[in-house]
């Protein structure tokens, strides 16, 4: 937040300054007015500005909901996490389901003999509910206790998520996960109790006291079952690729300076002590000279904004040579630095030099510009003693200022965000009172805070330092929302993964199980183990390709709602498709080849004794 002063040498102060329009206002709408109604209402004043001022305001106005103003494209992150989690809570209550079903049909005989002896549908539905829901309500327990030990780690490992602080379990969490639960252990066991709840009594003990397999019903019950696990994890793993593709992709973006060993801290002083913008700059100097020769410190510097940190200003310019009218001058980022800061925060000087003590209100104006503003207005030319007029000044009217370097892009706002155009202005002809402090050190930053307090109190015991904070810090927290999606959405399809692969293991071992005799015969009619290795496989993995078809399918159309979080990649990338594909055939055939092998090592005799 800046504290917008009146000017003390007669200028105009900035809430006047038509062209400034990098301001922000705060408002509370009355009861009964609409968001869209306070819109309307904004755009009929900027529409009057717009004819009043035509030269001087070329820019609207848009209301936001504060909350979104807070939260910013979290919202959308969170909703998305919310719908991976649901994909994972179905691939549990489908493996449950399969599961309940195995063990449903293995119990045939037992609710053919309750039904023949008079329990009526309901009675049998409502014993096998009351099963799964116990089995749902252990597992919300258990799940309880997971999400509130990994909350914690989260606050731990992933700082920079908007209130994440306040993100604690609480009456309504314990009261949602106890529903849940009750939800999931019905929901998983409704269809097995509804399927067996009215068994053909003939059929199925004809079924078990042949020990033959399941019927055929049965059979293309659990196979579906498994076809949704193969359908949902495939979608977990393409999103969980995508996600994490995009955030490697994004931490290599160069951030134009070295973060590593970087303290920062933000000064403000006050107005009556410091009237004039020479007593801010001497005060920054003679700040900055005590900090500089403190143990462990190699360098130390001072700019308006600190990079990555959201923030920025932005001004109108002008170019010397290719004058425009007011409001359709172009708009360029503008800091305020001390001589120091390319060679503390090491962003490199692609041409021209750095800024130097020469640099003062009495020598001639100068600027340094990025790589992007030279590219974008100097294309093809040597920007280097070229001038521009940055709409801005702390006294008088603003001037024309020499291009005496280009420096390398640097990132204000985010990494996700390609560099504006950027202007830079030495604080010595550009005095402010509110500042950014960096402190370079060959020592663990953080322990130089209680010295940077005391170092300022030297100075001036009711200058206020505040927001004391690694550069490394802000580098993390630029990344933190990309960080949390790929590592949850990572998490959740390794945990459906896992799923399906015990859903189909789950079911060609009961399919073995209940072949045994079908088995033993093959053998002993002459078939050889190979072949029967080569049954099983074939038969699960069919299942498994038609799960994988639908799934690609379901990937093509669901990973295109990601794409406003993906960077640098797009939403149907074809390595990333092919890569989860054949980790999820791998260990679908994994899970087939187990109950395979043990179906090979089937001993002929001993199954046709069984029989």
């Amino acid at each position: 937040m800046s504290i917008l002063r009146t000017s003390d040498d007669g200028s105009r102060p900035m809430t006047e300054q038509r062209d400034n329009d990098f301001l922000q206002c705060v408002a509370r709408l009355k009861p009964g007015v609409s968001l869209k109604q306070a819109q309307a209402n904004i755009d009929t004043i900027t529409a009057k500005w717009h004819q009043q001022y035509p030269q001087k305001i070329n820019a609207g106005a848009k209301v936001i909901p504060e909350l979104t103003a807070m939260v910013g494209n979290t919202r959308s992150a969170l909703f998305m996490l919310c719908a991976m989690a649901g994909c994972v809570l179905l691939v549990a209550c489908v493996n449950v389901a399969n599961l309940l079903l195995a063990r449903s049909l293995s119990r045939n005989r037992e609710i053919s003999i309750r039904a023949a002896l008079g329990a009526g549908r309901w009675q049998i539905i409502k014993q096998l509910l009351v099963e799964s829901t116990l089995l749902g309500t252990l597992g919300g327990f258990a799940g309880l206790l997971l999400a509130i030990w990994g909350v914690d780690s989260m606050k731990a490992f992933l700082p920079g998520i908007p209130r994440m602080d306040e993100i604690s379990p609480d009456p309504r969490v314990f009261g949602f996960t106890v529903l849940l639960s009750l939800g999931v252990g019905i929901f998983a066991g409704l269809m097995p109790a509804w399927r067996v709840s009215h068994p053909n009594l003939a059929t199925s003990m004809n079924e078990v006291t042949r020990g033959s397999s399941e019927g055929a019903a049965g059979g293309r019950t659990r196979a579906s079952l498994v076809v949704i696990e193969i359908v949902l994890a495939l979608v977990l793993l393409a999103s969980a690729g995508l996600l994490v593709k995009s955030f490697l992709r994004l931490q290599k973006v160069p951030a134009g300076f070295d973060h590593t060993r970087v303290m920062t801290a933000r000064i403000a002083l006050p107005n009556e002590s410091y009237p004039k913008p020479l007593d801010t700059t001497q005060f920054y100097k003679k700040l900055l000279e005590r900090i500089s020769v403190l143990p462990g410190v190699q360098s130390a510097a001072a700019a308006w904004w600190i990079p990555l940190s959201g923030s920025e200003i932005t001004l109108t310019f002008d170019v010397q040579e290719r004058p425009l009218p007011e409001g359709q001058q172009p708009v360029a980022q503008v800091n305020v630095v001390t001589p120091e800061y390319f060679q503390t925060l090491r962003t490199p000087v692609a041409l021209g030099r750095a800024f130097t003590e020469r640099d003062d209100k009495n020598s001639p104006p100068v600027a340094i510009v990025s790589e992007s503003f030279a590219k974008q207005y100097f294309s093809g030319e040597n920007p280097i003693g070229k001038r521009i007029t940055p709409n801005g000044s702390v006294e008088g009217k603003p001037p024309v200022r020499e291009i005496v370097g280009v420096v390398a892009d640097m990132h204000l706002i985010s990494l996700r965000l390609a560099p504006k155009p950027q202007i830079y202005i030495p604080d010595q002809q550009f005095g402010i009172h509110s500042m950014s402090i960096f402190v370079r050190t060959q020592v663990a930053p953080e322990s130089l805070t209680n010295t940077l307090r005391r170092t300022v109190a030297e100075i001036d015991k009711d200058v206020p330092i505040y927001r004391t904070q690694t550069l490394t810090d802000y580098m993390s927290q630029s990344v933190a929302q990309p960080r949390l999606n790929a590592m949850l959405v990572g998490l959740f399809a390794l945990i459906s993964l896992l799923l399906a692969a015990a859903g189909i293991f789950g079911v060609m071992s009961y399919s073995v199980t209940q072949r045994t005799q079908e088995i033993g015969i093959r053998l002993a009619l002459g078939a050889q183990r190979y072949d029967v290795l080569r049954l099983i496989i074939v038969q699960g993995m069919r299942v498994v390709g038609l799960g994988l078809v639908l799934g690609l399918i379901g990937v093509f159309v669901c990973t295109r709602l990601l794409q406003s979080l993906l960077f640098g990649i797009g939403a149907t990338d074809l390595t990333t498709m092919l890569s989860v594909t054949l980790i999820l055939t791998a260990v679908a055939f994994v899970a087939c080849l187990l109950p395979a092998r043990r179906a090979s090592l089937v001993d002929p005799i001993e199954a046709l004794r069984a029989e």
